[in-house]
């Protein structure tokens, strides 16, 4: 039982779901080509600051219109691996409800010993 708590504590630590569960993810879907380099800066960020605006990734973008930002939220919000917060729609936040994106999560739960290993490889 204190084990099962333990699991519990740590996902409820921010700082190690972060570094441990969800950029680990994320650099797995890059790495297999499920998002591209664009949407894997986004999403990162997302990640670190727990929500992004489209200030927020204004640098990833140096002289574009604040259109095509909008344009590359729009479109990894219609991906599902962003979603708008309830209370201000143009505040976005993680989400792993994308097959892509949670084949990462389950890779990394696993690596972290939270789900027990399925050897299909």
């Amino acid at each position: 039982m204190k084990y099962e708590i333990d699991k519990i504590d740590k996902l409820s630590d921010y700082d190690y779901l972060k570094s441990k569960i969800l950029i680990p993810s994320l650099k797995y879907a890059r790495e297999m080509e499920y998002i591209n380099l664009t949407e894997y800066k986004i999403l990162e960020c997302a990640a670190e600051n727990q929500t992004i605006q489209n200030k927020d990734i204004k640098k990833f973008f140096p002289g574009k219109v604040t259109s095509a930002i909008s344009r590359e939220i729009r479109m990894l919000k219609d991906k599902k691996m962003l979603v708008s917060e309830s209370d201000n729609s143009r505040t976005y936040h993680l989400n792993f409800a994308n097959n892509f994106l949670m084949r990462g999560i389950i890779r990394m739960l696993q690596k972290e010993n939270f789900i027990p290993l399925h050897d299909d490889e």
